[in-house]
């Protein structure tokens, strides 16, 4: 398995207070190896270093191309050109359109972790977005898993 070129977002280990991270599948490591195999030569090809071709959107299709081939195919139906052509693959993830993506996600906290800058910008959103409700500041008791 190469892995030369840096790990893509879509396979890194990541976690927050709620959970620790997922440990490699096997699955997942296939996909790593056909990503890492690949990532090095496109990136040459597209003259991009390979951290800077891992965050692109030809990355992006690199790594979900490798992720497809990994689970069996039939998932993830993008040409193989976005790989490499930076107008494909700003086809194939802005649907053609110029739409943009939301992800929404909510999270409970740990209130014993509940401290630093990550806490200091999830309170100031909170107080932003819904002033009434954390008028008098946040409680991390209130959003905790518990």
């Amino acid at each position: 398995m190469s892995l030369r070129a840096p790990v893509p977002p879509l396979l890194r280990r990541l976690s927050s207070d709620e959970y620790p991270p997922l440990p490699w599948r096997p699955a997942d490591r296939e996909a790593l190896a056909r990503f890492g195999d690949a990532a090095d030569e496109r990136a040459r090809r597209v003259g991009l270093a390979p951290p800077s071709y891992v965050e692109d959107r030809r990355g992006t299709a690199a790594a979900l191309r490798a992720i497809d081939a990994a689970a069996g195919g039939g998932f993830y139906t993008l040409p193989a050109e976005a790989e490499v052509d930076a107008a494909t693959a700003d086809a194939c993830f802005n649907g053609g359109g110029g739409s943009v993506v939301i992800d929404v996600q909510t999270h409970l906290v740990n209130p014993a972790r509940f401290d630093g800058p990550g806490a200091a910008a999830l309170t100031g959103f909170l107080e932003m977005t819904d002033p009434e409700r954390w008028s008098g500041g946040v409680d991390p008791a209130r959003i905790s898993a518990a």
